[in-house]
């Protein structure tokens, strides 16, 4: 049962992080789209993606120190019609992954 709730994360993580390289300007509903895509269909709420983010971004335990941001978009109000991108574009949890600099997932 922990398993499965550690993969998922890692999957989620993962294609959060494949969006982010590939789209110019994912907004929050892209990364809900393509988490939802990267789990075959399982409904993912908009709270689950923002944790994701934020784990990504600030999680002493994860060690990824995502240079996520958020950037608004013109004329939005309060978060709405704004996206995200990475700081660095060099940036990759792969690249971290295949430096062996990511920590594996406590699943037990």
């Amino acid at each position: 049962m922990c398993r499965v709730k550690g993969i998922q994360v890692l999957i989620r993580l993962l294609a959060i992080d494949r969006r982010l390289r590939k789209l110019p300007h994912p907004t929050i509903e892209d990364l809900i789209e393509c988490v939802q895509d990267a789990l075959d269909g399982q409904e993912v709420s908009e709270r689950t993606v923002k944790l994701d983010l934020e784990n990504m971004r600030y999680h002493n335990g994860l060690r990824l120190f995502a240079p996520i941001v958020y950037k608004r978009g013109p004329g939005s109000g309060r978060g709405k019609g704004g996206y995200y991108k990475y700081s660095d574009r060099e940036y990759s949890i792969t690249k971290m992954l295949e430096a062996n600099q990511m920590p594996t997932l406590k699943v037990a």
